[in-house]
């Protein structure tokens, strides 16, 4: 049986809910409320390390299944070989790299590798999203700095 350990699991994504334990769609906790910067500063960390944290056990969980993959397949490959020889054949490696390609074992951990690699690219989008996020907050209160400054001048000072 495949050890299916590297599969995604839900538990590793950041489980985004409200106090009554509705869940959050990810495009309201990406976005921005200009109104209340202060809290976008405070919890930008948070979830930037939470979306880091699952990120990286994502990439790491893909690459324990193709290691497991490609262990897998050299396995299969000098069992179907010793078979093929002790049958009185003499199979070329194509022809055993064929045979493998069928084997619902190896099918199987390929669409298992294929899933992990997707949530890791998947979880790579969301942290640059975050990363992209963290610079919009800034600029948007750099601006609204700007934008009191400007309201709050004195007339007549050197800058009019």
């Amino acid at each position: 049986m495949i050890n299916k350990h590297f599969l995604p699991r839900p538990e590793d994504l950041p489980q985004l809910q409200t106090a009554e334990g509705q869940p959050i769609p990810f495009a309201l906790i990406i976005g921005i409320d200009p109104m209340n910067l202060e809290a976008e500063y405070e919890s930008h960390a948070a979830w930037q390390a939470t979306i880091s944290y699952a990120e990286a056990r994502a990439q790491a969980d893909a690459a324990t299944a193709n290691r497991v993959l490609e262990r897998l397949r050299a396995k299969k490959f000098f069992e179907k070989k010793q078979s093929l020889a002790a049958a009185g054949s003499k199979p070329t490696n194509d022809m055993i790299a064929n045979a493998i390609c069928l084997d619902p074992d190896v099918v199987e951990l390929e669409d298992a590798a294929a899933a992990a690699d997707e949530r890791a690219a998947i979880l790579n989008a969301a942290l640059k999203s975050f990363i992209a996020r963290k610079d919009m907050i800034v600029g948007i209160g750099a601006n609204s700095r700007a934008e009191q400054v400007r309201v709050y001048r004195p007339v007549g000072s050197p800058e009019d």
